[in-house]
């Protein structure tokens, strides 16, 4: 707590400055000012704006002042692609039926999502922040995760309510196709595990028909920079999902086109065991690598109190919600939908999903979550993950006491390498997630970075 004689609003009353004049924030730390606010906008419009200016473009002539719709009669389908929050809102904009046009008919017929979680967006209710984004050290008081978390119904073990996503657009025959494509990032920070897990995270559930779900391994929430740390203790992941993508944007037109199933869903699973909570750490997998710690931490999915008829009418009378430390894993908070963790292998790279090229021919250790360096040391750095790169020889392994096998270890010609990057792309592109046209790119960037980390052993016939 800043004492009330700690700090002050400018003459404006639009910012907020430290007392005594002068001093400063200290850089990393959350300030947060809880105030009783008037006046709310109705921001859950923002569902029907996009609804009718699709649906305009899709089916009208002119609008309602007859101005002309420049593409009267050459829409016949419309796909969206988003990337993290717009998804979020898409989820939310399914569930609550805007998939429906005034006129009845449907408004998108398919939906790319990449990175955008389990989650809704904090929009349709009063006094919303739909910028807000949860992460496991942001935001956490925020209405973002909110049953139904699944296409298709389910129970909710804490209200005995029964809802998916799709069940407006079912009654309507209004659902969208959709591919829902996640980092292993959205596992760790915003609950992902309950888009595919019952509520009450006891057994898998089965795709919805129209749906297919797709995590891409060790991936963080978007592409990072693996020459740097920023906040982090480790270098930046620089997984791309791009190819993938790519290919899955293809089927989704072919399934949409022409009814070609899409690959199936790749996603971790409790019964298989590659769906775990993140602790112990020896049970969910990820090894002891010397330097690098481990804490499991991972945010919680409560039922937070916002009020007693918060639920039902999207008006809060208890804002923020009462929390007792600590905040994650806490009865006390609330009741909690149990969430879980992609397995990893002896590497420390996730078993399940779509394992990119990067994984299946490592030169290190990609992972979805990270941990802040610094003044905040251990609490998450948000969407970031890591890459922790192999030593280079056996005997640096054993020096440093690395149970991961080194790179000279793994490979022991440069044409082993180059064998072990063909075998994981061509199943890619086998696979139907990898479009033939980005094969070669992609052998040619791990090629590069076999032959750029040293390690490798020129073939003897090589030149």
């Amino acid at each position: 707590m800043v004492p009330a004689a700690g700090w002050t609003f400018n003459a404006e009353g639009t910012a907020i400055s430290l007392l005594p004049a002068g001093t400063a924030f200290t850089p990393g730390d959350i300030y947060e000012l809880s105030y009783v606010a008037k006046d709310p906008t109705v921001n859950g419009i923002g569902f029907a704006a996009v609804r009718d200016f699709n649906a305009f473009l899709r089916y009208e002539k002119a609008d309602d002042a007859g101005t002309p719709n420049p593409l009267a009669g050459d829409v016949t389908r419309i796909y969206t692609e988003t990337v993290s929050q717009p998804g979020r809102m898409l989820n939310d904009f399914r569930n609550l039926g805007f998939n429906q046009a005034e006129n009845g008919k449907i408004v998108f017929d398919g939906m790319l999502q990449w990175i955008a979680a389990g989650d809704g967006i904090n929009m349709n209710l009063r006094f919303s922040q739909p910028g807000r984004t949860e992460r496991n050290r942001q935001d956490q008081l925020y209405v973002e995760g909110v049953f139904p978390f699944a296409n298709p119904a389910t129970r909710d073990p804490i209200t005995g309510r029964t809802a998916g996503r799709y069940d407006a657009c079912s009654k309507t025959r209004t659902c969208p196709l959709a591919m829902e494509v996640y980092s292993a990032n959205e596992y760790w920070v915003k609950g992902a595990s309950l888009l595919h897990t019952d509520p009450a995270g006891k057994r898998d559930l089965a795709d919805h028909p129209m749906t297919r779900l797709y995590l891409i391994s060790s991936h963080q929430h978007a592409v990072g920079n693996g020459n740097a740390r920023g906040a982090c203790q480790q270098l930046g992941n620089p997984l791309d999902s791009g190819p993938v993508l790519r290919a899955l944007w293809e089927a989704l037109d072919q399934w949409s086109t022409k009814g070609v199933a899409p690959p199936p869903s790749r996603v971790p699973r409790l019964a298989d065991g590659t769906l775990v909570p993140a602790l112990p750490q020896s049970a969910m997998g990820f090894p002891k690598i010397p330097g690098v710690t481990y804490t499991g931490l991972k945010s919680t999915r409560y039922r937070l109190n916002y009020g007693p008829d918060f639920y039902r009418t999207g008006i809060m009378t208890t804002n923020p919600p009462a929390i007792t430390p600590p905040m994650f894993d806490n009865p006390a908070n609330g009741p909690i939908y149990p969430t879980y963790v992609p397995k990893t292998d002896a590497d420390g790279n996730d078993v399940a999903g779509v394992r990119l090229p990067d994984l299946g021919a490592p030169l290190a250790t990609y992972t979805g979550w990270s941990l802040r360096a610094g003044l905040q040391a251990n609490d998450g750095c948000e969407a970031a993950g890591q890459m922790i790169p192999f030593a280079k020889t056996k005997a640096e392994r054993l020096a440093s006491g690395d149970p991961r096998p080194s790179i000279e270890e793994r490979y022991p010609s440069f044409g082993a390498y180059a064998a072990a990057v063909r075998t994981a792309v061509d199943a890619l592109v086998r696979q139907r997630l990898m479009l033939p046209e980005d094969a070669q790119p992609a052998v040619d960037r791990l090629l590069r970075a076999g032959g750029a980390s040293g390690a490798i052993k020129a073939d003897p016939a090589a030149n």
